[in-house]
């Protein structure tokens, strides 16, 4: 992941995702550890330290979908929507039988939420599914090294279940889609704060190239 970050960062780009993602993983973490659906080895819920690893994950599944991109790139696209409402709904019954046991809890109705206005709005279809394939075979490495050394232990005992391997490319989706709505407000909001910034601080005489 420490090399994967570093290939075509680009600071303005990465500093909304990171922003998105941490926030995101806050809560994620947050509604598996009060739920009981996962546990950490420290009993916290959920663990401070875990938190800033979703932003290094997520930046790392955004290069690795630039890879798989040249593959889904050549799929046509109504083998892409197809796929698309094959794949996403599944991932979502799936997810409602491995969350069966807190189905009841605010926590897991609200995540539930989240995933169904995901899923219905997800947009660009094609980049959808890829940033989804991406977060899942990261999500392999990332579960099978956590749930192994016993980092973190899912209520099924499994090292890990299937659907934690998926759930990393569902929530890659959502950050990803969450970044994309909130861009256009924040250049609302700074681009007017940096052109103040520029017209005040800017010397008589030089000109901005």
């Amino acid at each position: 992941m420490s090399v994967l970050i570093t290939v075509g960062a680009d600071i303005r780009k990465d500093a909304l995702l990171i922003a998105v993602s941490f926030a995101g993983g806050f809560l994620i973490e947050s509604w598996g550890t009060h739920t009981g659906l996962w546990s950490y080895y420290t009993g916290e819920k959920p663990p401070l330290w875990i938190i800033p690893a979703w932003p290094i994950a997520t930046l790392a599944i955004e290069r690795l979908e630039r890879i798989f991109g040249t593959i889904t790139d050549k799929i046509p696209e109504k083998w892409i929507k197809w796929l698309y409402w094959l794949i996403f709904p599944a991932f979502l019954i799936y997810m409602l039988v491995f969350v069966y046991p807190t189905i009841g809890m605010a926590f897991t109705i609200f995540a539930i939420i989240g995933v169904v206005l995901v899923i219905r709005f997800a947009g660009d279809h094609r980049y959808a599914l890829t940033i989804f394939i991406a977060g899942a075979a990261l999500g392999i490495f990332l579960e099978y090294w956590g749930t192994t050394r016993e980092c973190w232990t899912y209520y099924t005992l499994q090292k890990p279940p299937f659907f934690a391997i998926l759930a990393h490319g569902l929530a890659s989706v959502a950050f990803w889609r969450v970044t994309k709505l909130v861009e256009p407000i924040l250049n609302r909001i700074v681009q007017p704060i940096i052109t103040l910034l520029r017209s005040r601080f800017t010397l008589p005489g030089i000109r901005e190239e």
